[in-house]
């Protein structure tokens, strides 16, 4: 029983550690470039306008 859950945390490791390594390089990218957020108007663009 508790190598089956060694065995499962050492996976889950291994895909968060990778997980982690992809987001990384999307970073690099700049996948996750925003211009709202360059300009200070991040919270500015998640508001809803009144009717």
């Amino acid at each position: 029983m508790m190598e089956k859950a060694q065995t499962i945390l050492a996976t889950i490791s291994k895909l968060y550690d990778n997980e982690k390594q992809v987001e990384l390089e999307r970073r690099e990218k700049g996948e996750f470039f925003n211009v709202f957020n360059t300009i200070g108007l991040r919270t500015e663009e998640m508001k809803i306008l009144p009717p």
